[in-house]
């Protein structure tokens, strides 16, 4: 029952605080809740990060909520009912924003494609802390942007809340980046390379093979000169001897 009329009260505060998107200025993409009574202790972090993810692939967020559950007032005693997280893109609001996930359930969008889990981070001293984190899925390019934590808390002095300040999502398509490509020769350079390595050769054959011939004809030369020689010295020895 209880849960009930929560739903009913939630739908009314809904209703009567619409304003069509036409008359918002781009300022009003900003926090609209009303703060709590600093003695509630409220407070929320949400990391201000930038987070990647594939297509097709998942993404996380994480918004830390820590109030107390029995808080005074003006010398009243006032009992605060478990919060509601939402989340939206773009702006922490449900005017300029888009809606993700809202209480307990997500858009026709996010249908099956986004949820929220809670994990109680801590409990005492009438102080709870909690984790709320949500989880889309089969990410799609147009899933990039902002994204906020937004909560609220019912209480019998009325309505208050609180906006993270975003986190951002980049979401990659793998398939459409170009692909490194090796760079090979073409056939026509491969060809040119050939043709210049076969001369290069070619000219250092000719050029061994001139050495050795001049090596050859040095030789050659050297010898006949010694021969030259043996013969003069043979003929000057046998005029000396006559």
């Amino acid at each position: 029952m209880n849960s009930f009329a929560g739903d009913i009260y939630l739908l009314l505060v809904l209703v009567f605080t619409f304003r069509p998107t036409e008359t918002l200025d781009d300022d009003q993409c900003g926090c609209m809740q009303r703060p709590p009574p600093s003695s509630a202790n409220l407070s929320m972090s949400q990391p201000i990060t930038t987070t990647t993810a594939n297509v097709n692939g998942q993404a996380e967020f994480h918004c830390d909520v820590s109030m107390k559950s029995i808080y005074t007032y003006k010398h009243k005693v006032y009992i605060t009912d478990n919060p509601i997280v939402s989340w939206y893109k773009h702006c922490p609001n449900s005017f300029t924003g888009k809606a993700v996930f809202f209480g307990k359930s997500a858009p026709e969008e996010y249908i099956n494609r986004a949820n929220q889990t809670v994990h109680e981070i801590q409990e005492h001293s009438k102080l709870r802390r909690r984790r709320f984190t949500l989880g889309i899925f089969q990410l799609n390019v147009n899933d990039s942007g902002d994204y906020f934590c937004v909560i609220m808390i019912r209480t019998s002095q009325g309505s208050y809340g609180d906006c993270g300040g975003g986190t951002r999502l980049e979401v990659v398509d793998v398939s459409s980046m170009p692909t490194p490509t090796s760079s090979k020769p073409s056939s026509s350079e491969s060809l040119r390379k050939c043709f210049l390595h076969l001369f290069i050769s070619f000219i250092i054959m000719l050029l061994g093979c001139g050495a050795l011939l001049g090596f050859i004809i040095w030789m050659l030369v050297k010898l006949r000169r010694n021969g030259r020689t043996q013969k003069t010295e043979s003929e000057t020895g046998r005029f000396s001897m006559e």
